[in-house]
């Protein structure tokens, strides 16, 4: 079974809405999604998280909080991969946290692996989110946020 991490970015004001950072895959089928990543051999689901999204966004550590008891994971049917072509017909699991931007003067600097980025509201995550589970996942996560704000 394939394994990924990644983290659900948002940012939070008092005036407005949260808003999700998704980024789109600069391979086909070009789909949105949070950064996210596989996991190295000896790494931690956290730890991968963390670097695929330093690596994926250039935002650095301290410039997110990763929301406590936020572990959560999708799994699905791989149906289409140009970077691991291996797994397709594989099964993966994709486990997110949630992390709340705490520099939200930050700019995004996104890698080669992706060609647009964009924060977007909750209702325009549920469209662009394709990948099985990711709608109910960030249903659960906007919940989250209800509950804390």
């Amino acid at each position: 079974m394939a394994r990924s991490a990644g983290l659900f970015l948002v940012k939070l004001s008092n005036s407005e809405e949260p808003l999700f950072l998704l980024l789109q895959a600069s391979k086909h089928p070009h789909h949105w999604s949070p950064p996210k990543g596989h996991i190295d051999p000896g790494e931690s689901d956290l730890e991968a998280a963390i670097r695929e999204t330093e690596e994926e966004t250039s935002y650095k550590r301290e410039t997110f909080e990763i929301m406590e008891n936020s572990m959560d994971q999708i799994s699905y049917l791989i149906t289409e991969s140009v970077a691991h072509p291996e797994d397709v017909g594989k099964m993966k699991t994709a486990v997110y946290w949630l992390a709340r931007m705490s520099d939200e003067a930050s700019n995004v600097q996104i890698s080669s692996e992706h060609t647009n980025m964009k924060w977007v509201t909750l209702e325009e995550a549920h469209e662009k989110l394709t990948l099985p589970g990711m709608s109910d996942l960030l249903k659960k996560y906007a919940k989250l946020l209800q509950e804390r704000h």
